[in-house]
């Protein structure tokens, strides 16, 4: 599950909103007091109501109604759902949104002095069939058999069996759509009786985990700068043995009942009346309430004495460590961070980012974050960036877009990293990479071209091929020098054609293509990997065919792969080899080793000799 969309109303300052999310990072961004924090606390009270708690004060004071309501919708991998182990379908059940998403709605009642567990009430928002008074999976089994009996009297067909809810409730939509065209209105279905009530009970085992990490010093024993993260370690590996934990439930349950039940009716023996209003009644706690535990230094100085920036530093690098060893298989989790960039070294708030997106490439993470550092905010993806204004009371979050980036960078105070000084008099030509790993790529292998790229100062080699603010800034800059540009992107995303499609028009000679390679860690020979990585072992050269499929071979992924199972059968750690990792060494190793007879055998030579003979023309 991943959160697409965020619905909020009547919380704090936020009459009605509506944030659409990414669904891998997300950056919210905005002036101070304009609701950043809002959102990420709005998602911690939907998930958990722990490190932040509903209260009455929370409703907005600009509403006529007397409740809170915050809904999130979750873009589902699979639409079965099994209740009482009987497989049913969401979609088929008319429980999914108008655009196919599962949205979940809670809703606080705000009209008392304070808010209760019992003032939550929990919705399905679905878009369901208008013809039915009461949604179906609310219905008794009893007011579904007659139903049932009335479309279809005795003779049933084989599908329906009457001690099975879903099948009666699918035959009575499959029977309605026939007699009906299907009418569909957003209704709200409480989750709160029959079979409602095991289809939440149920959705929960899927939701994400959701950590939030806030900026403010809480100034308490059991700080939250360390509490959080340790509490994220704890709720992590609990869920990664969950199913074992559930089995010894289900043990401890089936021994506790039966003893329990034992003495009931040896109760009964001596006193009948006395035994009948005994019943069995287990409660637990929550596992990660049964475990706690901490840092402790070799000064034995406990973690909350420590500066802000250290306990910082132990949230980066736990982020860190997540990025290293996450996987597809684990629950998804979601982790919102107020303002990262707080109490760290700029060096470190960019390490945090670089782990923090290394961790959101992983099906299993989203990343939510707030930020008010320009230099933070550069290095982002612009289409991961969630804009947040306000005016007369009436806020709009839009998605980072061509429309919008002037405004995002003024309000940051990003500027262009170009210098505008004598220097651009001696430039002939601009090229343009798609990042940093492309630009040491071309330093280290235009000596084979006869031309010292990185110190020829005719030319100006900048980063612009992505799609984070800086490189916006730059490219809106670029645009107003009458300079030739060369834009040279790898192939695998597919709208850098856009960009090259644009730079073709130009009429100053400029040019533009993508790679024939997919990536140009491509341009790398395989054979070289023993010397980057000191190995024996041959990666991806051992079949007949290994020149066309390196054509498009994900290099980062793969050869991580490969690396991380060779350290698992020899016993020791190979550096270096997560897949951002493998792209700088492949920029700054794998690319000195490069030489005319490498890029020949991998039959790329043509190609790159005319990026650098199209770099020359201008010189």
């Amino acid at each position: 599950m991943k959160i697409v969309k965020l619905q909020i109303e009547n919380f704090r300052g936020f009459e009605n909103v509506e944030v659409m999310l990414d669904e891998k990072f997300n950056v919210i961004v905005g002036r101070n007091d304009v609701g950043k924090s809002t959102v990420l606390e709005a998602l911690e009270i939907f998930f958990n109501n722990n490190t932040v708690k509903i209260d009455t004060e929370d409703l907005c004071k600009f509403s006529d109604k007397d409740y809170i309501e915050i809904g999130v919708s979750f873009k589902l991998q699979s639409f079965e759902l099994r209740i009482d182990t009987i497989p049913t379908f969401l979609d088929k059940e008319y429980l999914l949104d108008e655009y196919g998403f599962l949205n979940v709605v809670k809703r606080w009642d705000c009209s008392k002095k304070s808010i209760t567990k019992a003032s939550e009430r929990i919705f399905i928002r679905a878009n369901y069939p208008k013809g039915y008074d009461e949604p179906l999976i609310t219905l008794k089994n009893s007011d579904l058999k007659s139903k049932v009996a009335d479309i279809f009297g005795d003779d049933l067909p084989d599908n329906i069996k009457q001690n099975t809810n879903s099948t009666m409730r699918l035959a009575l939509y499959e029977s309605y759509n026939k007699l009906n065209s299907i009418d569909l209105k957003t209704t709200l279905i409480e989750l709160n009786k029959e079979d409602a009530k095991k289809v939440w009970i149920n959705l929960q085992k899927d939701i994400p985990l959701f950590f939030l990490f806030q900026s403010d010093r809480a100034n308490k024993h059991s700080d939250k700068e360390v509490q959080d993260p340790l509490k994220a370690i704890t709720k992590l590996a609990i869920s990664e043995v969950q199913d074992d934990l559930e089995r010894v439930i289900n043990r401890i349950e089936n021994l506790v009942t039966q003893v329990a039940q034992d003495t009931v009716n040896k109760m009964q023996e001596m006193d009948p009346s006395l035994a009948e209003s005994l019943k069995p009644n287990l409660s637990q706690k929550n596992w990660d309430s049964l475990f706690s535990f901490t840092f402790i230094g070799d000064d034995e100085v406990p973690i909350n004495k420590r500066g802000s920036g250290f306990r910082r530093l132990l949230l980066l690098n736990y982020f860190r460590a997540e990025a290293e060893r996450a996987n597809e298989s684990r629950k998804p989790i979601i982790y919102a961070i107020e303002e990262p960039e707080t109490a760290l070294h700029p060096n470190w708030q960019l390490m945090l980012i670089q782990s923090l997106l290394d961790l959101s490439e992983n099906n299993s993470a989203q990343i939510l974050i707030t930020t008010h550092s320009p230099a933070l905010a550069s290095t982002i993806n612009y289409e991961y960036i969630r804009f947040i204004k306000k005016e007369n009371r009436v806020h709009d979050i839009s998605q980072g877009h061509n429309t919008s980036l002037d405004e995002v960078c003024a309000t940051l105070g990003i500027m262009p990293t170009i210098s505008s000084s004598n220097d651009l008099g001696r430039i002939k030509v601009i090229l343009c990479l798609e990042g940093i790993n492309d630009v040491k790529f071309f330093y280290n292998i235009s000596n084979l071209f006869d031309i010292d790229l990185e110190n020829d100062c005719r030319i100006l080699v900048i980063p612009l091929g992505g799609n984070t603010l800086l490189e916006w800034v730059n490219k809106s800059y670029l645009d107003k020098l009458t300079l030739p540009q060369i834009h040279i992107y790898d192939n695998d995303v597919a709208k850098y054609q856009d960009a090259i499609d644009i730079v073709n028009e130009r009429t100053d000679g400029s040019f533009g293509c993508l790679t024939r390679m997919v990536e140009i860690e491509n341009y790398v020979h395989p054979s070289l990997i023993k010397s980057i990585y000191n190995i024996d072992e041959d990666y991806f050269v051992d079949n007949n065919n290994w020149k066309e499929e390196w054509v498009t071979h994900n290099v980062p992924k793969n050869l991580n792969e490969f690396l991380t199972d060779l350290s698992q059968r020899r016993g020791t750690e190979i550096l270096n080899h997560g897949k951002s990792k493998i792209k700088s060494k492949f920029a700054d190793e794998g690319a000195k080793l490069m030489t005319v007879e490498l890029l020949q055998d991998l039959n790329v030579f043509d190609e790159v000799n005319d990026w650098f003979s199209g770099i020359k023309a201008f010189l």
